[in-house]
């Protein structure tokens, strides 16, 4: 077993290279949850199983904890709804990660958060939000490729995490979900979304004062007020 304790460069080495030498479903199963962090939950684990992309997933995760790469937290089986996936070390969970090329991991957090998103929408689950979020932004570039449908259910799911994170406190957060909900907004929408495009620029707006970025908070109601007096002017 990989205990839990420092890991030299020599180690990590050795490490990615018995990474390599595991068979390519294997391979895949840590990149994914190396996608997420240091620890992966039951959840995400079941709901990415349920995709044709990730079926194996929760098996071959099993047989990478057998490996020593990873432990079940919670309980000793992914048959337990509280069991969540850790890597026994951040140096492992790196040299995972390192498996992807950097080139693809884009790509990848993006077809994780479509995963995710797909399986419940803007009502996914508390629990998975600000990771679902996290993944689908990654791959920004990829998400103004949308068609205009999905791409305002994502700018709501945005502003949901960006919600909720400034409840929290995580402006920094609050202040990222926040700022790819405004970029996701659609010429039309100040006309078409319009309490979806105020209230995104309006907490953007509080995220950026708790940040200590006034200019870019005053920016962002200055927008609000004009945007609005035009669209009164428009139906006057």
């Amino acid at each position: 077993k990989i205990k839990e304790e420092e890991i030299s460069s020599n180690v990590l080495h050795l490490l990615t290279t018995k990474m390599g030498t595991l068979p390519a479903r294997r391979q895949e199963a840590l990149k994914v949850a190396s996608c997420f962090g240091s620890q992966m939950s039951k959840l995400a684990v079941d709901i990415l199983s349920k995709s044709p992309k990730y079926s194996d997933l929760s098996h071959e995760l099993e047989k990478a904890v057998r490996d020593g790469f990873l432990e079940f937290v919670g309980s000793r089986s992914l048959h337990d709804e509280l069991t969540m996936t850790k890597f026994h070390h951040d140096k492992i969970r790196e040299a995972a990660y390192g498996l992807i090329h950097c080139d693809e991991r884009e790509r990848y957090h993006h077809d994780i958060g479509m995963v995710l998103y797909s399986y419940a929408g803007v009502e996914v689950e508390e629990e998975l939000l600000f990771s679902t979020v996290h993944h689908l932004n990654r791959g920004v570039s990829l998400l103004l490729k949308f068609p205009s449908e999905k791409r305002i259910s994502i700018a709501q799911l945005n502003l949901r995490a960006g919600t909720r994170a400034i409840q929290q406190s995580s402006f920094k957060s609050a202040y990222s979900y926040l700022k790819v909900g405004v970029e996701l907004l659609l010429e039309d929408s100040w006309e078409n979304q319009s309490k979806l495009s105020i209230n995104l620029y309006f907490l953007l707006s509080k995220a950026a004062y708790a940040l200590g970025s006034i200019d870019d908070a005053k920016i962002m109601l200055k927008t609000i007020i004009e945007k609005v007096k035009k669209l009164d002017d428009k139906f006057d």
